[in-house]
């Protein structure tokens, strides 16, 4: 017992706390207060003048047992008193963590009076919470508040994301996991509040104070599943505590439908948009990215079918990931049908849907059939994302520069190819080349990015498209820009390779291009705009950051806070300066 004790020698000097009706003072000492094994609370020291002594909980119906003993180097002191065993020893085994009182009562002027000495117990470093027997996912005590568990979200040896919420009286709260042990797992760190209007439409008649953001989320990467019964406990060191049973939801979190599982909890995003990056950084952000990295599988088999007689040495691989609608390939081969040099290009469809294949496969040969066009589709039973799906045809590139290039961009010059090709001889130090991207009416849809903040999302760094939306009223000459699309770029195949590709912690298709332009621009080379190129881009053009209440939008503010956290952490170039 005594090797795991904390322990707290008090120096407090004797307190009178009354005199009793036969004259004789009421005086208490507390000499020594100590916890021991986790488990049991002692407090010894001495009393006199009163008729009973105990210690009592604040919060809990605990008391400890008492054992009293001659003190005769306090009667040396204290003759008054008719009283031998005036020192005492309490007890109390499995002490829960609260606020502990000697209490006193005495009789003065025929009237019990009860006065309290709080122990300082909060001293004790090793103090352990012990949680009720008899707990649930749901608790009330209207002098304390309520709480509850919404969803237990288990990525199994990753941890969990709990969904809950919760209101106390008092306002102060703390928040731990305690696991069958009595031992603490502090996630104050990790939480994030959230709006729940309907927990303020149901409890405001029992309580008037509570506001709108009761809800809670907070991430633990402890595994649940190995800690045996755990609970959460919600405390008010002034009222007390509430306990709520923590169980993990049967179906574990795994990739994409888990990464939706999660956004999806959340409520009422578009009403706390100026929190929704310390939403990430506290409590979402880590278990999605360990999602995240489960999405790629460590060994692809990866399928292919090639149309037409591929050319024996290219000079330029196409890229083009196939998801979602298959149909664009029909006005793609019509485009690509114009360039002088197709025959001469190594063009690769990689299909990134399992249920497209094998729909895509049946619309490509017919689409070869009228324009023999040679290209060759790749595919696998996954979805790795725009990135993964990217990096795997790079690996399948037969040629020295490879043309990163979107289904639904489509060519409208005929010498796009050689164009974007030629910059690279014209130009020093280029690392990539991207065409001018216009929408169907000519404005334009891609010049060049640039990095930009916005007031309404504090904490993301976003990109901005430069004069995206207005004409054209620039030259045809060549011009620097800080980062290039994704949707259309064109870069040395070795290069691709050395900056490691397409980052595939993005998630779907957003802002791996901007990490890819920095990786490129850190190695000392330029990425350079032929506006004499171009082609139409039929962009997602119904997304936008006035409405962030969809899994696609609030994906994007995952990439961007991922970007942002790579450029704090010096990981990549800090755009806004360059």
């Amino acid at each position: 017992m005594a090797e795991d004790r904390a322990q707290l020698s008090t120096d407090m000097l004797p307190i009178v706390v009354g005199m009793n009706s036969d004259g004789c003072r009421i005086v208490i000492k507390l000499e020594n207060i100590s916890f021991i094994s986790g488990q049991y609370l002692i407090v010894q020291g001495w009393s006199i003048g009163a008729n009973t002594i105990s210690l009592v909980s604040k919060h809990y119906q605990t008391r400890g047992r008492i054992e009293r003993f001659a003190r005769p180097d306090v009667l040396a002191v204290y003759s008054e008193t008719s009283e031998t065993d005036v020192g005492f020893i309490f007890t109390i085994d499995n002490a829960p963590k609260d606020q502990y009182f000697i209490e006193l009562t005495y009789i003065n002027d025929a009237v019990e009076t009860s006065k309290r000495i709080q122990i300082q117990t909060d001293r004790l470093a090793n103090f352990r919470y012990f949680a009720p027997s008899d707990i649930s996912q749901y608790v009330e005590n209207l002098s304390v508040g309520a709480a509850a568990i919404d969803a237990v979200l288990s990525l199994g040896q990753n941890g969990a994301v709990v969904f809950g919420w919760f209101y106390l009286v008092n306002g102060a709260t703390t928040l731990k996991l305690v696991d069958d042990k009595q031992i603490l797992y502090d996630v104050g760190d990790t939480t994030s509040r959230l709006i729940r209007k309907d927990v303020k439409a149901s409890l405001s008649n029992k309580y008037p104070y509570i506001g709108n953001q009761t809800g809670f989320v907070f991430y633990t990467s402890i595994n649940l599943d190995l800690l045996g019964s755990v609970s959460l406990c919600l405390e008010d060191e002034h009222r007390g505590q509430l306990w709520l049973k923590i169980e993990p939801d049967n179906e574990r979190l795994c990739g994409m439908k888990g990464i939706f599982r999660i956004l999806s909890s959340v409520p009422a995003i578009n009403e706390y948009r100026h929190l929704i990056y310390d939403l990430y950084d506290r409590s979402i952000g880590q278990p999605i990215k360990t999602l995240s990295k489960k999405i790629s599988p460590k060994k692809l088999e990866v399928s292919q079918k090639v149309f037409g007689n591929a050319h024996t040495d290219p000079q330029l691989s196409v890229i083009i990931p196939i998801y979602g609608r298959i149909d664009f390939i029909q006005y793609q081969m019509a485009q690509f049908s114009r360039e002088m040099t197709i025959g001469e290009l190594d063009i690769i469809y990689v299909v990134d849907d399992p249920n497209a294949i094998t729909e895509f496969i049946k619309l490509a040969s017919s689409q070869f059939d009228i324009y023999q066009i040679s290209f060759k589709i790749i595919w696998y039973d996954c979805n790795l994302g725009f990135a993964g799906a990217n990096n795997i045809a790079a690996s399948h590139a037969r040629a020295p520069y490879i043309m990163l290039l979107n289904s639904d961009v489509m060519p409208n010059t005929r010498d796009w190819a050689s164009q974007l090709l030629k910059v690279f001889s014209d130009a020093d130090l280029v690392g990539a080349v991207g065409p001018l991207l216009t929408f169907h009416d000519g404005s334009i849809q891609h010049a060049g990015m640039e990095a930009k903040v916005e007031s309404t999302l504090p904490g993301f760094i976003l990109n901005r498209h430069v004069n995206k939306g207005t004409s054209w009223n620039g030259s045809y000459e060549l011009y620097m820009t800080s980062m290039l699309t994704a949707a259309c770029i064109v870069v040395r195949k070795d290069l691709y390779f050395e900056v490691g590709g397409l980052d595939e912690e993005y998630l779907i298709g957003d802002f791996e291009d901007s990490d890819f332009s920095l990786k490129i621009r850190s190695k000392g080379y330029n990425l350079l705009i032929q506006p004499s190129c171009r082609m139409w881009h039929l962009e997602r053009q119904s997304q936008n950051l006035s409405n962030i209440a969809d899994h696609r939008m609030l994906i994007t503010l995952y990439n961007s806070w991922l970007f942002t956290k790579k450029i704090l952490n010096n990981e990549l170039l800090d755009p806004r300066g360059i």
